[in-house]
């Protein structure tokens, strides 16, 4: 998918992992992307071919267990294992909501 399509938004960010969700209103999708230049590299280093498959491998993994678990237990429903700008990313249904870190604020 490498980003085409409609415009993302930002939702979170740490040193290894971004979460995107497209700005579309209906059928919204939400995309975990696994950054592979962490600040600590120097922009001439570029992550290796292995390093990206072995990164895809994990988030094919992370679809096929998702699949697995039954239909009762809330999970994130997997759209598909591609890349997004260049990097590893899942992409999933965008479910509206809070996240815990939120919630136990709220409650506190």
């Amino acid at each position: 998918n490498d980003g085409d399509g409609p415009p993302q938004l930002i939702v979170s960010k740490s040193n290894g992992t971004s979460i995107y969700r497209s700005a579309q209103k209906l059928n919204a999708v939400g995309i975990k992307v696994i950054n592979q230049n962490n600040d600590h590299l120097q922009a001439a280093d570029t992550p290796s071919p292995s390093n990206f498959n072995l990164t895809m491998n994990k988030l094919v993994h992370e679809e096929t267990v998702s699949k697995l678990l039954p239909p009762d237990v809330n999970k994130r429903h997997v759209i598909e294992v591609s890349s997004f700008n260049g990097s590893p990313a899942l992409y999933f249904k965008w479910e509206n909501g809070i996240t815990c870190k939120e919630w136990l604020d709220k409650v506190r």
